[in-house]
């Protein structure tokens, strides 16, 4: 089955406000005005895809009188809308958009902004279409007075055969599926995957998200990389580099108070116990979600859970809830097995770089 949603949304523009579209910054005399960061094409998307599943608008599920989503970053709220159609069954085929605006340009910044949005709703960029028009000096567009974006989404509706679920438990065994991850890892733990985190604080309801990849080679070493910020570990030291900055603070990996280290993300639920499974869909097919027993990790979490891919256990989704109640989604794409060389372990500083040596 498959079903059309279609969405709109108008921002004016306003002094001292960025001009995010997209998901993207770009750079203008002016920015939009709005309780989140006003991003009109995302927003229209969000829209879209609501609508086509029934849910709503983006009003109803992110009020403008709520202090939670002020000046909060519109991907954040496009991945929410993403993982609620989810909830539904619902798979995106297709979206497509249209940008309405005399200035920015559009043009020069629409495989950034594909890229962007095809990140966040985890589907491929030929699956989202983005235009840009004017309008011909014609009403408020025209006058460049704000801009306005439209979507329309195409989903289909992933059916569940009840049998599966009703058979699931009986016919798979927790242990034997962690067991089966362990397998797929080996004893190397040398691999490479981009990853996108989702956090919520319980005390203020605020969101954090974050992209990046990941490289693990073992005994400690790993390499992370996001857009603000790099780190860099070959096991004995460790460089957290900014690149805005251009600052490198070194430390000895032994001096960090956090012994959960960033490569640990993707292995730490090896070690538990698994105490129950059940069937859960992810991007339109059926998974694996073990219940783990956090025991071992007691001083940081005390929920743990991970979805584990039907075909070779590879981890595809890992949930966390620390000992405040916050809890954090780690998404797992582009997993891939690999022998790294020691030097993409160890920072190289480039020039300019201003060095802060802590050990």
């Amino acid at each position: 089955m498959f079903k059309i949603g279609i969405g709109f949304d108008v921002h004016r523009f306003a002094e001292g406000r960025r001009c995010v579209i997209g998901g993207v910054d770009i750079p203008h005399s002016k920015g939009l005005l709005g309780h989140s960061d006003a991003d009109v094409l995302t927003h229209a998307i969000c829209d879209a895809l609501l609508g086509a599943a029934g849910l709503g608008d983006i009003g109803t599920h992110f009020p403008d009188n709520n202090p939670k989503f002020k000046d909060i970053n519109s991907q954040v709220l496009l991945g929410q809308v993403k993982e609620e159609i989810t909830k539904e069954g619902f798979k995106i085929e297709n979206i497509d958009s249209i940008v309405m605006a005399e200035k920015p340009k559009i043009n020069p910044h629409r495989a950034e902004m594909k890229t962007t949005l095809s990140k966040t709703l985890e589907i491929e960029e030929a699956k989202i279409g983005i235009k840009a028009t004017t309008t011909e000096k014609l009403g408020f567009v025209g006058r460049e007075e704000g801009i306005a974006a439209q979507a329309v989404a195409l989903l289909s509706k992933v059916f569940v055969l009840l049998f599966f679920v009703s058979i699931h438990a009986l016919a798979v065994n927790p242990d034997s599926l962690l067991k089966c991850s362990a397998k797929y890892f080996g004893d190397k733990h040398e691999f490479k995957f981009d990853f996108q985190m989702l956090s919520r604080s319980s005390g203020t309801g605020g969101e954090t998200q974050r992209r990046g990849t990941l490289i693990t080679g073992g005994k400690d070493r790993f390499t992370l990389t996001m857009p603000d910020m790099q780190i860099y570990s070959d096991g004995t030291n460790l460089w957290q580099y900014n690149p805005l900055q251009k600052q490198v603070l070194i430390k000895l990996l032994s001096d960090l108070e956090n012994k959960l280290y960033p490569s640990e993300v993707l292995f730490r639920y090896l070690g538990t116990t698994a105490i129950s499974v059940k069937p859960e869909l992810w991007k339109g097919s059926m998974v694996h979600a073990l219940t783990l027993d956090p025991s071992k990790y007691k001083d940081q979490f005390k929920a743990m859970e991970v979805w584990l891919s039907p075909k070779d256990c590879s981890p595809l989704r890992l949930y966390t809830i620390d000992n405040i109640g916050n809890d954090t989604w780690y998404s797992i794409e582009n997993l891939s097995k690999g022998s790294f060389p020691e030097s993409t372990f160890k920072f190289k500083a480039p020039a300019g770089t201003d060095e802060i040596d802590m050990r």
